[in-house]
């Protein structure tokens, strides 16, 4: 059976932080996450599938640049990972904003179904935090141009600007059982769709 592959994308890197909070950057959250991602399913799924990062390092990589490697490696599912920023001030008696969710492209059939199964691992990230849905769009370049996978979707970890959430991102432990659910959602995808080659 030919292995599948996955392609995960730890989103920003190099001189784009992504989100911030005090010294606490989205780029280096991301890389974290995918690094150990990496090698939780090269152990789980030995030789049944493949992993390819899109960086490996806090490098400079562009849209167009994420894109091109995953059509390179002909990617069958593709996962672009990010944290979330809530772009009000956070002033007293301001909710801030939390939890985590699912980005696909819209009309995209086969990404919104394996945004359905990966959503209860994505949901254990944090359980005392909600999860804000499965949501469509048309403007996400990564998703939009990666079109060689048939199924590819983008996970926000949470609101790294969320004092509590982000106070949880420094925590190694945390981060680990981000990639450990994250392994397990590419577990279940695996099962449900490429196990017999569907």
């Amino acid at each position: 059976m030919k292995p599948t592959i996955f392609v995960v994308d730890p989103g920003h890197g190099g001189p784009d932080s992504g989100a911030t909070y005090g010294n606490l950057l989205e780029k280096d959250v991301n890389l974290k996450v995918a690094l150990l991602l990496r090698a939780k399913v090269t152990q789980s799924f030995q030789s049944l599938a493949q992993i390819y990062l899109t960086r490996e390092s806090d490098c400079a990589t562009s849209l167009y640049q994420r894109c091109a490697i995953t059509n390179q490696h002909q990617a069958d599912y593709y996962l672009s990972i990010h944290g979330n920023a809530d772009p009000d001030p956070d002033l007293p008696g301001m909710p801030e904003a939390k939890g985590e969710e699912i980005w696909y492209t819209e009309g995209s059939q086969k990404s919104q179904q394996f945004a359905q199964v990966i959503s209860g691992s994505v949901n254990m990230f944090f359980p005392d935090e909600p999860f804000r849905g499965i949501k469509a769009s048309n403007g996400l370049y990564v998703l939009r141009s990666s079109n060689k996978a048939p199924a590819k979707n983008l996970v926000e970890l949470g609101f790294i600007d969320n004092s509590s959430t982000a106070k949880k991102f420094t925590d190694p432990a945390v981060i680990n059982h981000i990639a450990d659910c994250l392994n397990l959602a590419l577990i279940t995808v695996w099962r449900q769709y490429f196990r017999t080659g569907g």
